[in-house]
């Protein structure tokens, strides 16, 4: 039955996602060398981000496919990989509402140069690298699915170790915040102070003087 499901996995969503990951990096590729003339004469940013997109679209590639030794040994990389997707898509979506308000909400009579190049520069960076964010998506999406898949096949008798562990992750951190966390220790004061001196003098005097 697993083998079936990758079988199925492999054919309508692996080599689809293939050749639809290629076209994409190919943009960014030919976008970079026929209009930006070689990435702007090799301007850091520009080919940061096509050497992203190259590493994240082969990695997507065997996330898709789920192929067993990248599953299994190259968690770690898996996790970078996803961490990065996240930050990246968050980053670049909040840069595009920032871009929308400044067309549509901002006061353009208090615009000036700055302004101009900004939008510009968001405009910019939206068309070359939404296809990134594309790639991106797959990578987060793919990975939370094989959480879900992971958690209904331990429920089915079946120990899978594709998945990251995601949930187990955010517990780690969820911990270590609980941890350095002050107000977590002034809880814990007032509670002690409520438990062992309020309760103790204070609630017992009125009730001694009650009687």
């Amino acid at each position: 039955m697993l083998v079936f499901r990758w079988l199925l996995n492999l054919v309508f969503f692996g080599f689809p996602w293939t050749f639809i990951s290629q076209v994409m990096f190919a943009w960014n590729v030919l976008f970079n060398a026929k209009w930006n003339f070689l990435w702007a004469g090799g301007n850091v940013y520009l080919m940061a981000n096509t050497a992203y997109v190259y590493i994240q679209t082969w990695m997507s590639i065997a996330t898709v496919y789920e192929l067993p030794i990248y599953m299994r040994h190259f968690k770690f990389f898996r996790l970078i990989s996803w961490c990065s997707a996240v930050l990246y898509n968050f980053l670049f979506f909040a840069s595009l509402i920032d871009f929308i308000l400044l067309l549509f909400v901002y006061d353009k009579k208090t615009f000036d140069i700055f302004y101009l190049m900004e939008a510009m520069m968001f405009g910019y960076n939206f068309v070359l690298h939404y296809p990134i964010t594309m790639v991106n998506w797959v990578i987060i999406f793919k990975e939370l699915s094989l959480e879900l898949f992971s958690l209904s096949a331990k429920r089915h008798g079946h120990n899978i170790h594709i998945a990251l562990g995601l949930y187990d992750v955010f517990a780690f951190w969820a911990t270590i915040f609980d941890v350095i966390n002050p107000l977590n220790y002034l809880k814990w004061a007032r509670k002690e102070i409520y438990n062992k001196l309020y309760k103790k003098y204070v609630m017992s005097d009125n009730s001694y003087k009650s009687r």
